[in-house]
Formats: structure tokens, C-alpha cells, sequence
């Protein structure tokens, strides 16, 4: 009867501990972040006046670029939010909408131009990415880019599910036809339950 007792008690405490390691998936688990997307494409805002000036100096050399850090403004759109699950179990983490927090400006201000740069002398044939209107207020949806613009396709929200353990990265460009100020956010599902999260570096 004594070994049994032990075996009985040994087994209990392994239980228990068993039960308190457990590390099931909750919204402490995700973390997320963002920045700007390495190796992207050069964008430039260049005013309409100074078009006349541009130089014709080919695709994107030593003059050209020199030219645009004088004489236009830098882009940053390209953003790449970084995901992952800390947890060793339990159900997946749901990240949806995926949107915009932020002030936009009365007028639109002097027009200017968009013009794209690339160290490879040339736009890649595909680009996927999540577009955030930024002065719009909607949610992210997915965009395929080819070289004969951007697809006509019914909006597709962009979605992320994250298993326990798991990692992703989720490519965004940022649009807007006002200047505008803000951040990022997205809704979190754990579960029944949902929190909304700030994006850190939006």
C-alpha cells in the first residue's frame, strides 16, 4: 500500500506541474512590429514645376538620384509588419482588419508627382502587397501589381492566422491623396475573445 501511495502522490505533483508550465496561446503571446520594407523600390515626390528640370540621364543613375535629393521629397510607403505567436500550444491567434488611425488634412496641398526608382533598372513583373488607404479609414486588402498595373479584383481583406510557435511577415503599401498623419492598427481574435493592438514603427 506504501508504494502505491507514493506512485499515487509522485504521479499527482507531476500533474500539477504539468498544469502550471502549460503555455496555451493568449493575447500576451503576439508580438508585433513594423518598418520599413528592405530592399524596396525608391519613391519620390517631385513637384509639378520641376518636372521640366528633370534630368535625362536614363533610369535612376548617380545624376538622377542627386537631382531628386534636391529637388523632391522622399516616399516611405513600403511597410512590412512583423508577426509572431509565442506560445508552445493552444489555438491560433487571428489578426483582421488591418487600418489606418489617422488625422487627415483639409487641402490636398501643391500636386506632385510619384516617380519610382529601382537599383535593377526595372519594376519587378508581380508585386503582392496589403494596400492601407491611409486617409480612407478602411481596412487593408490584398493587391497584385503586374506590369500592366494594378488587377481589377473584388477587395480581398487582408488576414493573418498565426499558430503556436509561428512567424509572418505581411507586406503593406501605404496610399493616400491627402497628406495625413497616423498609425496602424489591427483587431486581434484569441478565442471568443478580441482586442484591438497598436502596430509599433507605423
Amino acid at each position: 500500500m506504501a508504494v502505491i501511495s507514493v506512485v499515487g502522490t509522485a504521479a499527482g505533483v507531476f500533474g500539477v506541474v504539468q498544469a502550471m508550465t502549460r503555455d496555451t496561446t493568449n493575447f500576451s503571446h503576439l508580438q508585433i512590429s513594423a518598418g520599413p520594407t528592405e530592399g524596396a523600390t525608391a519613391e519620390w515626390a517631385v513637384p509639378e514645376d520641376a518636372l521640366d528640370r528633370l534630368p535625362d540621364a536614363g533610369w535612376c543613375g548617380e545624376e538622377m538620384t542627386s537631382w531628386l535629393e534636391s529637388n523632391a521629397t522622399p516616399l516611405r510607403r513600403e511597410v512590412s509588419i512583423k508577426l509572431r505567436n509565442d506560445a508552445t500550444e493552444g489555438p491560433m491567434l487571428a489578426l483582421t482588419d488591418f487600418r489606418p488611425v489617422s488625422t487627415v488634412a483639409e487641402k490636398r496641398g501643391p500636386l506632385r508627382v510619384r516617380l519610382v526608382c529601382d537599383p535593377a533598372g526595372s519594376i519587378p513583373s508581380q508585386i503582392y502587397h496589403g494596400r492601407v488607404d491611409a486617409d480612407k479609414g478602411t481596412t487593408a486588402r490584398h493587391v497584385r501589381v503586374s506590369g500592366t498595373g494594378a488587377e481589377a479584383a473584388p477587395p480581398v481583406p487582408v488576414a493573418f492566422n498565426l499558430a503556436p510557435g509561428e512567424s509572418g511577415t505581411i507586406p503593406v503599401g501605404l496610399f493616400s491623396r491627402m497628406p495625413v498623419s497616423g498609425s496602424l492598427e489591427a483587431t486581434v481574435l484569441s478565442g471568443k475573445e478580441e482586442k484591438v493592438v497598436a502596430i509599433p514603427g507605423t
